[in-house]
């Protein structure tokens, strides 16, 4: 599939200064849209476990010890 993405020169601005290699747009963004996609997916299972998880503990002692 081509897509057109317009990328904001400041931040390809700075991705060549840290990437040595200089790899091709096409590869940079198909590893960018893998880590969004599996990102993505996490975020969803959480989702889905809402409310299946029995809580035993208390919160008021928990918020008590935090720093």
């Amino acid at each position: 599939m081509q897509v057109i993405v317009n990328i904001d020169d400041a931040i390809w601005t700075e991705y060549l200064k840290i990437d040595e290699k200089k790899e091709r747009i096409e590869k940079i963004t198909e590893e960018a849209v893998r880590s969004y996609v599996k990102r993505m997916k996490v975020y969803h299972n959480l989702l889905q476990m809402e409310g299946k998880a029995k809580w035993e503990g208390n919160l008021d002692e928990l918020r008590e010890n935090r720093i």
